[in-house]
């Protein structure tokens, strides 16, 4: 019995929904990020703004940026989208949709996590 190598075309049906599920995994962790951003960043500026103190960089591009953010979800759902209905997508053209979108989100929530954590370190260092 003899395997033979999937075609193209077959290669991609058989990533269609291993992608399309990657993708929508993603999206979904994305939309959980710009949820918290949107419930904390008001909170943070109140603080900050009671304080007098100056932002961190870091934390004032977000608190600049954040309500932008709702971009990434909607452009990974789109992605998803675009490889669950493309005929012609490839296995590198995958990895890189998959990449890309896993990178961007990570990158999210790190950015997140130092802007919130940046006037807290600072504050601390003042104090101590």
């Amino acid at each position: 019995m003899s395997m033979s190598q999937p075609t193209e075309s077959g290669l991609h049906r058989q990533l269609r929904i291993p992608i399309t599920v990657a993708l929508t995994v993603t999206a979904v962790w994305q939309v959980y990020i710009v949820a918290v951003a949107f419930r904390m960043a008001p909170v943070l500026e109140n603080l900050l703004a009671g304080l007098g103190s100056e932002l961190p960089t870091i934390t004032g591009s977000f608190l600049g940026s954040y309500r932008f953010f709702v971009l990434l979800p909607a452009a990974t759902a789109g992605a998803a989208l675009v490889a669950l209905r493309r005929e012609s997508l490839g296995p590198w053209q995958s990895a890189l949709l998959v990449g890309l979108a896993l990178g961007a989100t990570m990158a999210l929530h790190a950015w997140i996590n130092e802007a919130f954590f940046a006037p807290v370190l600072d504050l601390l260092r003042t104090i101590g």
